[in-house]
């Protein structure tokens, strides 16, 4: 547990150094894959990136989310409707 708890220290220590977070994920049957909600977690903390309250703490921040997913969108696709 204390392992845990210091690799979360760190990565929470990285976010908050941060001025820009980039996140670059596949979508793979509408969730991302284990290790980018391994490190969700990971940076989650009550006190730390989240508030008691539920709101976050970590404001100020830029964020771009690129994602890829496949699909067929050509004419006649019901994902092109969506």
């Amino acid at each position: 547990m204390k392992e845990r708890l210091r690799l979360s220290a760190k990565l929470v220590d990285e976010l908050q150094a941060a001025d820009h977070l980039v996140i670059a994920t596949p979508v793979y049957n509408y969730n991302v894959p284990a290790s980018l909600k391994a490190w969700i977690d990971a940076i989650v903390r009550k006190g730390k990136t989240l508030g008691f309250d539920g709101h976050g703490l970590i404001t100020g921040k830029k964020v771009t989310v690129l994602i890829a997913s496949g699909g067929v969108y050509t004419e006649g696709s019901f994902l092109q409707e969506a």
